[in-house]
């Protein structure tokens, strides 16, 4: 009988790893005596014989850094740190890009930090910040000079420099002024306004201008920078009003100073245009001045640049019952050169000395020595007496005849009146002047008081009767652009665009809201810009009129927006779905979890092995954890497997009679109060456990080993036996080696081995195995501890 035991017992052990496809590819095969063991390489779970991938980035978290991309590999995976972050993918740390070696903004651009990025923004002075980051023009003139190809549009300019006031928009008009590029500064005030039922008491009404986009500061860096500035000023007046002579009426400069003259005068002087050349009525220093009548008006150009803009406006004295008043201020430009502007229907005399008088004057000469713009439409004549060539008194404009010609019969036949004949193509039209004993003029549309003298410096230009009948020029189809509103004046009319448009109204184009204003919408709201204006939109999961977007708590809605069995938590503009513990994904097909792969298998018979949540004690209990799920073994009813780490053949020799050899084992997933809640709700629970030993070793029967349950109770007792007993498989039968409780029990032999299956669910899984006695020099031993499996 003993040589039997021993002819098995020392066996040559047969190499099942050898065998091609013993275990799965992606598995280790590790050679025992009389058997082996399958185990799935790292990066891969199952039972050995099926291994499939971890998908790590899924189901660990925070296994790469926050700010690094998890990127999946067959049996492994690769941390990644974001654009804008640096490191190993583990720990990523944020790069300084303001700091590295290659600047990322302009040179004079400002780089600001952020995590994962940078921003750039110009100084003051500078462009947009990024590499086109440039220098701001002071004006539209330099603007025009730079980009010649520059059309009438917004552009950002900067007078004062890059350090001097914030830049701001304005519009330049790259058309007027022969093209030079005009800086135009728009303000609250330039529509018509009347100014009629003012107190008799100086300045009791008062007009404040406010310019858009712009400070009083940010302008007087503009006018300090231009060659020339210029704001045209206009009065309307009926009945015996007060003006700026008696001091009841003036308008106040940038610096708040009262300045009692009017457009067209010299500063200081309490005068207006006409009163320069003593040409007002009633012979006053201004048209609508003490002097009762019909309508009158006061208009002409402010150019002193030290006090430009205009600031406020006062008026008084409008308030009887025959008087009335209104006013019409220009916008501010900055032209680089001076050059005039006139109205139609105004009589317009260049540069010259003329002096009335009655001696003959050339007068042929006067005119063709004459500037006359295209949009000049009458012409001063000074009729000479009794000339014989006023056949060469021609008015051309633009290369067509104004008038064809005057009659020779262009006479002065008594001091009262001043006769001339017009041809009959000429399509002009003859008026008497009142007292008019040396004047005349053609194509004008003034019935009375004309001036009668004219003196006028060299070196100046003056406009001539200013007040002729007004045509409304908006009642022409087209006079403005489509998107523009048409405003007649006196003389004259204005075209500015629309809100939402920008251009010089004779031509006006969509401004981009979205694109050129900041902060326009609210951070959480989308701009969509129209023909003219915007919309703003709260982006989905805000609510609001898209100035003003607040975030909606889906959680706490009428709709609950998760599965009732899924905690709900508000984000901003959306929301998150979590299981509650024992429940599915979170979402609407957020269902129960099962409690085992048992369970699994009944309630989806289709279910195939592989890797599977579960939650033994429901979703009130502990925390779900994810299993292998073998559905094939045990006649496929659904077994679950959870591995560990020490399911490999492990040596432990050179371990002293006193078991200081130590096993601890750790299970993938879950806790041992977590797989305690598994054995309970299982029917059967079992784990293989293995010894194989050579040499005179000491076992489980004089405890020199054991292991250790869940609760870290000693157990005495191997696998195949009963608890308790001290023995191993073959000691229940009897039929161990030596009449031994163990095979691997102070046997003196070759190798020999104790093995079986541990069952007692009450102490599952094995928490640590501890070993002694293999340290001669003819001992050793290895060990092996299986899955724990349940069903």
């Amino acid at each position: 009988m003993n040589r039997t035991l021993k002819s098995v017992f020392f066996l040559s052990d047969f190499d099942e790893c050898s065998v091609a496809n013993a275990c799965h590819a992606n598995a280790q095969c590790t050679n025992t005596f009389g058997s082996y063991d399958c185990k799935c390489k790292p990066g891969y779970h199952g039972d050995g014989k099926n291994c499939s991938d971890i998908d790590e980035c899924s189901s660990v978290s925070d296994i790469c850094d926050p700010n690094a991309q998890c990127t999946n590999n067959n049996g492994s995976y690769t941390c990644s740190c974001r654009l804008g972050f640096s490191g190993d993918g583990k720990n990523c740390s944020d790069i300084d890009e303001c700091s590295s070696g290659v600047y990322p903004c302009h040179a004079n651009a400002i780089c600001t930090n952020t995590p994962g990025s940078h921003t750039c923004r110009c100084r003051s002075g500078f462009g947009d910040g990024r590499h086109t980051c440039r220098t701001l023009p002071k004006s539209c003139n330099e603007r025009k000079k730079v980009f010649p190809a520059s059309g009438s549009d917004t552009y950002t300019i900067d007078p004062g420099g890059n350090i001097g006031e914030v830049p701001y928009k304005v519009y330049c008009d790259m058309k007027d002024k022969g093209g030079v590029g005009v800086t135009v500064i728009s303000h609250n005030r330039e529509s018509w306004d009347y100014v009629n039922n003012c107190p008799c008491s100086p300045g009791s009404c008062s007009r404040i201008v406010s310019y858009n986009g712009a400070s009083l500061a940010q302008l007087a860096k503009l006018t300090e920078i231009s060659t020339r500035c210029e704001q045209y000023i206009h009065f309307l007046c009926n009945g015996d009003v007060a003006f700026i002579e008696a001091s009841y009426a003036w308008w106040v400069s940038r610096d708040g100073v009262p300045q009692y003259y009017w457009g067209g005068a010299t500063p200081g002087s309490k005068k207006c245009a006409c009163g320069m050349t003593n040409t007002c009525q009633n012979n006053k220093g201004c048209n609508c001045h003490g002097g009762a009548g019909g309508w009158r008006a006061d208009g002409g150009y402010l150019t002193d640049k030290t006090t430009l803009p205009v600031k406020e406006m006062r008026f008084g004295d409008t308030d009887d019952s025959n008087e009335d008043a209104g006013y019409y201020l220009g916008k501010l430009k900055s032209p680089p050169a001076i050059k005039s502007i006139y109205r139609r229907g105004q009589i317009v005399l260049f540069s010259y000395h003329c002096l009335i008088s009655k001696h003959p004057l050339l007068n042929y000469n006067i005119l063709t020595r004459m500037k006359l713009l295209p949009f000049i439409l009458a012409v001063l004549c000074i009729c000479a007496y009794q000339v014989a060539n006023a056949s060469k008194c021609k008015v051309t404009v633009g290369g067509i005849a104004l008038v064809d010609h005057v009659m020779e019969s262009f006479l002065m036949d008594n001091i009262d009146s001043c006769y001339k004949k017009c041809a009959e193509t000429g399509g002009c039209e003859s008026i008497n002047f009142y007292n008019s004993n040396s004047t005349c003029e053609l194509n004008s549309r003034t019935v009375e008081n004309a001036p009668i003298k004219t003196v006028l410096n060299k070196d100046a230009s003056h406009v001539m009767n200013p007040n002729p009948l007004d045509f409304d020029e908006c009642s022409v189809a087209d006079a403005c652009h489509a998107n523009a509103q048409c405003t007649n004046t006196f003389g004259s009319y204005v075209c500015q665009c629309k809100p939402g448009y920008h251009g010089d109204g004779k031509n006006c184009s969509d401004i981009d809201e979205c694109s050129s204003v900041s902060d326009i919408c609210d951070p959480n709201a989308q701009c969509t810009n129209n023909n003219g204006s915007y919309t703003c939109s709260c982006r989905l999961g805000f609510s609001g009129d898209g100035k003003n977007c607040s975030d909606i708590d889906e959680c706490s809605s009428g709709v609950y927006p998760c599965h009732a069995n899924a905690n709900c938590t508000n984000t901003p503009g959306s929301h998150t779905c979590r299981c509650r513990s024992g429940f599915g994904d979170g979402r609407p097909t957020c269902r129960t979890t099962p409690k085992s792969c048992n369970e699994q298998k009944k309630v989806f018979p289709a279910s195939s092995s592989g890797t599977y949540t579960i939650d033994p004690d429901g979703q009130y209990g502990k925390a779900h954890f994810n299993v292998h799920c073998n559905m094939t073994d045990k006649g496929g009813v659904g077994v679950t497997v959870v591995s560990h780490n020490s399911e490999a053949r492990t040596r432990v020799n050179n371990c002293p009679s006193d078991p200081s050899c130590t096993r601890s084992v750790t299970y993938y997933w879950a806790s041992f109060t977590q797989l305690a809640k598994l054995t309970q709700i299982s029917a059967h629970c079992e784990q293989y456990i293995e010894y194989n030993c050579t040499g005179d070793v000491a076992f489980i029967g004089e405890q020199s080993a054991w292991w250790v349950s869940r609760d870290g109770v000693k157990q005495y007792y191997w696998g195949g036996a009963t608890p308790g007993s001290k023995k191993c498989a073959c000691g229940m039968t009897n039929t161990c080696h030596n009449g031994k409780g163990c095979n691997c029990h102070n046997s003196a032999g070759g190798w020999r081995r104790d093995r079986g299956l541990l069952t007692d669910k009450t102490t599952l899984p094995v928490k640590e195995m501890r070993f002694g006695d293999t340290d001669d020099s003819n001992e050793d031993a290895f060990y092996k501890l299986g899955k724990l499996k349940c069903y």
